[in-house]
């Protein structure tokens, strides 16, 4: 964290209402040179923000047109330290502060370039990190009024995009609160289990298996969850649902890749469980508890590797997790052979 300590205080001071305010005051500023106190003075009127942005065009070297993913401003950065960056790999997002200096923006401090996660991802860690965020300005209020949760992602960077037969693996999920519910038979599309008054309606389209769209509907509320790992598997789910008679919007509330949960969870050291209602069912799968907290332990353990691209002790994870060692291996060579595809 001292990497960005400097950043930090800078922009306490430059930042919009900053310490910059106090110190145009002081007795010792008015003992610079006039070129100096101009500066700070123009310091003081072009505040100094982070902006979550992407690359919209490279108009010149180490200049880029680029677009806040929460404000939709789009301005020119001049910035050899993204140029550096992009020598090794092509970020999706950048987090970086920046400057004004009277013909376009610069970076200063930090450059924080972030393969795989984009505005949705970057909004989910924000409400976990405050769960009163509710809309992009809120957010980017919180991230000039704490940024060092944010810095932190610089850690996770290199996390790759997963596929799911060419759609990206993303957690996909809309809670309802229902006026009516459509007296339907859901049999017709659905494979159908109820417990203890919530129903798991769970699309039985084989082109959807690998996309995992499950809808679960709380009898006692009317409230009503839909799932996906994909955006196909939960349009699919959603178009379903509209066609039976559900008064629904076809969006999801919370689109978040397995990379930034497993993130989200490792910096602020908690555990996000998305779905209240899919514990109700675990016990009734094939997979038994115990191998299923076998396998989110192999994912927590394996991920850093992913994300760092080096080689985990099999043998050491496979005792970590109680999983067979060539199941072990299996996995680890699937995971491993998507992932270096994409790399």
């Amino acid at each position: 964290m001292n990497l960005f300590m400097s950043e930090y205080i800078a922009h306490r001071i430059f930042k919009k209402n900053g310490l910059i305010k106090k110190y145009l005051n002081h007795s010792e500023v008015k003992l610079l040179i006039t070129e100096e106190r101009n500066f700070l003075h123009f310091q003081s009127e072009h505040p100094w923000r982070y902006s979550f942005a992407s690359i919209i065009k490279n108009p010149h070297p180490d200049f880029y047109e680029m677009k806040d993913l929460f404000t939709d401003e789009q301005y020119l950065l001049y910035s050899p330290g993204m140029t550096d960056t992009l020598k090794d790999m092509n970020p999706i997002t950048w987090f970086n502060l920046i400057n004004f200096n009277g013909d376009c923006w610069q970076t200063f401090g930090n450059i924080v370039p972030l393969l795989s996660f984009d505005s949705d991802d970057i909004f989910f860690f924000a409400t976990e990190v405050n769960p009163g965020i509710e809309n992009d300005e809120m957010l980017s209020e919180e991230v000039e009024k704490n940024p060092w949760p944010f810095f932190m992602l610089l850690a996770y960077c290199t996390m790759p995009v997963m596929l799911i037969e060419n759609y990206q693996n993303k957690f996909f999920q809309s809670n309802d609160t229902l006026v009516t519910t459509p007296n339907v038979s859901f049999e017709k599309y659905f494979a159908v289990t109820s417990r203890e008054n919530v129903t798991e309606l769970i699309l039985t389209n084989k082109k959807m298996i690998a996309h995992a769209p499950v809808a679960y509907l709380d009898n006692t509320n009317n409230n009503l969850i839909r799932t996906a790992f994909t955006w196909k598997g939960f349009s699919e789910l959603s178009n379903v649902l509209i066609k039976l008679g559900f008064k629904i919007e076809p969006t999801a509330d919370i689109a978040v890749s397995p990379g930034m949960h497993h993130a989200t969870q490792e910096i602020l050291d908690t555990n996000i469980f998305l779905n209240p209602y899919s514990y109700l069912f675990e016990g009734y799968e094939d997979i038994s508890p115990e191998e299923n907290e076998s396998i989110n332990k192999f994912m927590d353990l394996i991920l850093p590797h992913i994300n760092a691209n080096t080689s985990p002790n099999l043998k050491l994870i496979a005792k970590q997790t109680g999983m067979e060692l060539d199941t072990v291996i299996s996995l680890w060579e699937m995971m491993k052979s998507k992932t270096d595809n994409l790399r």
